[in-house]
């Protein structure tokens, strides 16, 4: 018992290191480490490789999404909302369209003088300064469906929902759990909450990449 017993606690404690600096980098996949130990350790030290990687990533992404929380102070996007609707209620005051609803440069007449100057501007302008002002109507879309994106995925972590997509991230990987962390981080979403999902969705990934080469092995053996 004790000789099995000292390699599943190095496993778990390599594990815990391995999962939480691959929580937060792309470079060291917690994945090779857990079926690279699957294929020589199976059985008790893979699983307690799992459960640690599965630990640590959870804590790799619980610290990611306190760093979020503690930037954000706020959530960023709810300041620009608001900035944004004292434009249109400023605008809506003075009757003009509020900046960039219609294109046109704020502080430029609506009467028409705009376009005069407009012209007037762009007869000298180069080859970039056009590409630049062709560009801009895609660029403001792209921005646009960003932001609606942004909004749906606020709104998906805020609801009930919520630790559902952590586990299913967690589990499966889609959509991407570092992405999902930054997210939360902006959300209303507890760490108490994401932690747990976090892990539980974890856990089932590792686990069943340990348990991989052992069903591999027994399906081979009885073919």
């Amino acid at each position: 018992m004790s000789a099995d017993l000292v390699p599943a606690v190095l496993a778990l404690l390599t594990g815990l290191v391995v999962g939480c600096v691959s929580a937060v980098t792309p470079f060291l996949p917690a994945e090779a480490y857990v079926l690279s130990l699957a294929v020589a350790e199976p059985g008790t030290v893979a699983l307690a490789a799992a459960l640690g990687t599965a630990g640590g990533q959870t804590v790799g992404k619980v610290l990611l999404v306190l760093s979020v929380r503690s930037a954000a102070g706020a959530r960023p996007w709810d300041r620009l909302l608001a900035r944004r609707r004292r434009a249109v209620v400023a605008a809506a005051g003075t009757g003009r369209p509020a900046p960039g609803d219609d294109g046109v440069p704020p502080g430029a007449d609506a009467a028409g003088g705009a376009g005069g100057r407009r012209s007037d501007r762009t007869r000298g302008e180069g080859p970039l300064a056009r590409a630049r002002r062709r560009a801009a109507p895609a660029l403001t879309g792209a921005r646009r469906g960003l932001a609606v994106v942004h909004r749906s995925a606020l709104a998906l972590l805020d609801g009930r929902a919520g630790p559902a997509v952590v586990v299913t991230s967690g589990a499966i990987g889609i959509p991407p759990l570092l992405a999902v962390a930054a997210y939360a981080g902006a959300s209303r979403l507890g760490v108490r909450t994401f932690a747990a999902a976090c892990l539980v969705g974890r856990a089932v990934r590792f686990t069943t990449l340990a348990l991989v080469p052992a069903w591999a092995g027994g399906l081979l053996g009885h073919g």
